[in-house]
């Protein structure tokens, strides 16, 4: 893709976590920016999108201002520099540079090395939910490898990074989903790009479809990288997935959602085993209650 189109609306500070909260369901993360001028009486709330059609249903929705930029307005920059791969704990590697990836697997046997190019999909690593996901999927994951096979599901896969994470962690298998045709066909060229099997990425719009069902005796793990409002959304159905016992590990929350997301996860019958917060952003892991 070598262009993109530009959602820009102007809110005040006081006003940024209510807008964040209302455009989120609608706008991948990774897909919006604010940027805060140098006076800060007024900042710039932006989402970068695949195509007009999207832009003007933002604008029409929220108010705002539409317009077409190319590729060098928006691509980001590599989220590693060159021979300075993203660490997660001591099990995993994470590098932005393909030509690096034979060389860093070569040098750490022992750890998981991905790449993941700077692209539109959400998910190279080092954005505060993202980071947060892998440490808890890096911690877990080493308890369940002394136990039976598990799998992983990934809602909202993006890049597809930690449905590619637990595989190298040991799931026998992993499912990624995501409503966003661009990140679903990035994600699989991640998995091609790391030569890694037994990963499948779907597109499916969570709230409105019916999943398939992918593993009848239910989920051992469930990661979800989503806007408070979405998740809150869909625990009922990611509780009836969810084997008893099973794990989830849930991001992409502002700390000024995190009572309301609580509240939900106790309400849907889970119980919080941990929570982080890094920035504005808070993470969890959870249990299924038996």
């Amino acid at each position: 893709m070598t262009s993109c189109h530009l959602w820009k609306k102007t809110v005040v500070p006081g006003q940024l976590d209510a807008w964040l909260r209302r455009v989120g369901p609608f706008v991948p993360p990774e897909r919006l920016a604010v940027v805060v001028p140098v006076n800060g009486r007024r900042q710039n709330l932006q989402a970068y999108l695949e195509t007009e059609q999207e832009a003007r249903a933002l604008a029409e929705r929220f108010g705002g201002r539409t317009s077409h930029v190319s590729a060098s307005d928006w691509l980001p920059a590599p989220a590693t520099a060159p021979g300075k791969p993203l660490a997660f704990g001591r099990h995993l590697l994470v590098s932005a540079h393909p030509e690096e990836l034979v060389r860093l697997r070569a040098a750490h046997p022992r750890r998981g090395v991905l790449c993941i190019p700077a692209a539109m999909a959400f998910g190279t690593g080092e954005h505060a939910t993202t980071a947060m996901c892998l440490r808890f999927l890096s911690e877990v994951s080493v308890r369940l490898r002394t136990g039976a096979p598990w799998t992983v599901l990934d809602l909202g896969t993006g890049s597809g990074v930690l449905a590619l994470a637990g595989k190298l962690f040991g799931a026998a298998s992993a499912l990624g989903y995501d409503n966003d045709p661009h990140a679903v066909r990035t994600a699989r060229e991640n998995a091609a790009l790391n030569g890694i099997k037994g990963v499948t990425f779907r597109r499916i719009d969570l709230l409105r479809q019916v999943w398939p069902s992918a593993q009848p005796d239910g989920w051992p793990f469930v990661t979800a990288n989503l806007f408070s409002e979405l998740l809150i959304s869909l625990l009922p159905r990611i509780v009836s997935e969810m084997q008893a016992g099973g794990q989830l590990i849930a991001s992409g929350i502002l700390g000024t959602q995190a009572a309301e997301v609580e509240q939900a996860l106790t309400t849907n019958g889970l119980e919080i085993i941990e929570k982080r917060r890094r920035g504005r952003w808070v993470a969890y892991l959870i249990r299924k209650r038996d």
